[in-house]
């Protein structure tokens, strides 16, 4: 009974850390996205 206990809290700690991980790329690529979309706006603007 021990091991399934054991590997439930493995696994949800795998999910919680895949979790966390792809929130931290998220918030990456909307800042990269913002600078993209800033550099467009301001090439538009130099057009």
């Amino acid at each position: 009974m021990i091991s399934v206990v054991a590997a439930f809290a493995v696994a949800w700690l795998a999910l919680g850390i895949y979790v966390l991980t792809l929130a931290s790329r998220q918030r990456s690529l909307e800042r990269e996205l913002a600078a993209v979309e800033a550099e467009a706006a301001e090439e538009k603007r130099s057009s």
